[in-house]
C-alpha cells in the first residue's frame, strides 16, 4: 500500500463556505494566514487517506499513548513510532504515514509559533470533555480530529444550527486567549457531545512551548535519544 506522506501532495477538497471568522487553506504552509487580524483560526481543507481512515478505526483505545509530552518537532516522527509500538501496533505504512503527518503537523506549529518545543496530546474520547464552548488560555492551539466527529466552533450564537463542525481529519489552527489583541475573539470552540453513542474520537492537540512553559508534574518529557522522561 502506497502512502503520501508529504502534505503539499495530499488531496485537498473544496473550501467549505463559512461565515465564521476562519480561513480554510488548500496547503499546510498557508497556516501563516492566522496572523491575519480578522481571521481566529485556519482550517487545512484536506481529507485523510480511505486505508488510514480504517486503520484508525480498528483500534482499541487501549492502543493509544496517554498524557502530555514536549518534544521537539525533529522526533516527532519517532515518538509516534516509538509510543504506539509499545502498545502493541506493528510498523506499517499505516504507522509510518500517521507519524510522518504528525510530524508535519508538529514543526508548523514549533515554526509559526517561534517555539523549541511543542507539547503533544494524542487523546481517545469517548465522553463529553470540553463540551462546553470556550477560548484556549494558549496563545494557539492546533486541533485534528483523526477519528470520530470533529471539533465544532461557533461565535456568539447560541443557536445549534449556528454550529459547524470540522470535518474529520481537517487540522484547524485556533487563536487562545493569550494571542496578541486576543481580546476581540469571538470564535468559540468545543468537543462534540458523544457520551452513550459508543463513538470514541482520536485527537491531536498541539501547542508551542517554550522550556519555562513545560510542567514538572504533568509534561513528559521526549527525545529520539532518551526516550520518555518527566519533567
Amino acid at each position: 500500500m502506497t502512502l503520501k506522506t508529504n502534505p503539499t501532495n495530499q488531496e485537498a477538497l473544496p473550501r467549505p463556505e463559512s461565515t465564521l471568522p476562519l480561513q480554510y487553506i488548500a496547503q499546510l504552509d498557508q497556516l501563516e494566514a492566522l496572523f491575519d487580524p480578522l481571521t481566529e483560526a485556519v482550517v487545512w481543507s484536506r481529507k485523510l487517506p480511505h486505508g488510514i481512515q480504517n486503520w484508525l478505526a480498528a483500534f482499541h483505545t487501549s492502543a493509544f499513548p496517554e498524557g502530555s509530552f514536549v518534544l521537539k518537532s525533529v522526533d516527532a516522527a519517532a515518538f509516534i513510532m516509538d509510543t504506539f509500538e509499545a502498545t502493541g501496533v506493528s510498523r506499517s505504512p499505516m504507522l509510518s504515514w500517521f507519524s510522518q503527518d504528525v510530524a508535519h503537523l508538529t514543526h508548523c506549529v514549533t515554526d509559526i509559533m517561534e517555539t523549541p518545543y511543542v507539547r503533544l496530546r494524542l487523546e481517545a474520547v469517548s465522553d463529553d470533555a470540553c463540551r462546553r464552548f470556550h477560548i484556549d488560555n494558549v496563545k494557539a492551539r492546533l486541533i485534528c480530529t483523526y477519528r470520530g466527529p470533529g471539533t465544532q466552533i461557533i461565535t456568539t450564537s447560541d443557536k445549534p444550527e449556528d454550529i459547524e463542525t470540522i470535518p474529520t481529519g481537517m487540522p484547524v489552527l485556533l487563536k487562545g486567549k493569550l494571542w496578541p489583541e486576543a481580546c476581540d475573539l469571538s470564535l468559540k470552540h468545543r468537543s462534540p457531545p458523544i457520551a452513550g453513542t459508543g463513538v470514541c474520537r482520536l485527537v491531536l492537540v498541539l501547542e508551542g512551548v517554550h522550556h519555562e512553559d513545560i510542567h514538572p508534574i504533568y509534561d513528559q518529557l521526549y527525545s529520539s535519544q532518551r526516550g520518555v522522561r518527566h519533567g
